[in-house]
């Protein structure tokens, strides 16, 4: 079994620009709403010692990677980092802090994971799982070394 369960696939919808504008997100990039699945969505982290979950309802706009860019890293919605950067996002938009659950759905308890964190379960854990190759899954680390600091939000509180 791989870290993301064997699911079959994280279904989604596009948020077309009048939507993502009436939720006051951005609408100069493609978000995508997570709706409900067959099963939870998780990702099994070493990292962050216990499963990743994702709920309905959130959004993400799969990977910040520049398209200017994309032609050297990715794109965005390549299978090898699609389905992990989920879950980075989520991680990001959180400042690292979130709640990790046993593999039976209960919960565990709340981490504090650092930016480089964040990172490496992305490039180490979900990509590996993908099919990503070595050499991708260091083009991914590298940009996000280079240029991901500023999406990397504060937690709450501090």
């Amino acid at each position: 079994m791989n870290r993301f369960y064997d699911i079959p696939s994280i279904q989604s919808r596009e948020l077309l620009p009048w939507e993502a504008k009436r939720r006051g997100l951005s609408v100069t990039t493609g978000l995508f709403e997570l709706i409900a699945q067959e099963q939870r969505v998780r990702l099994r982290s070493d990292i962050a010692g216990g499963d990743l979950v994702l709920d309905v309802g959130e959004v993400s706009d799969l990977a910040s990677i520049p398209s200017v860019v994309q032609w050297f890293v990715m794109d965005c919605d390549d299978q090898r980092i699609a389905a992990g950067a989920w879950f980075h996002d989520k991680l990001f938009k959180a400042g690292g802090v979130v709640s990790v659950y046993w593999p039976d759905g209960s919960i565990k308890g709340t981490v504090r994971l650092t930016f480089e964190q964040c990172n490496k379960i992305l490039c180490d854990e979900a990509m590996p799982d993908l099919g990503a190759s070595a050499f991708a899954r260091w083009k991914v680390a590298t940009g996000l070394a280079i240029g991901g600091r500023g999406s990397f939000q504060k937690p709450n509180g501090t």
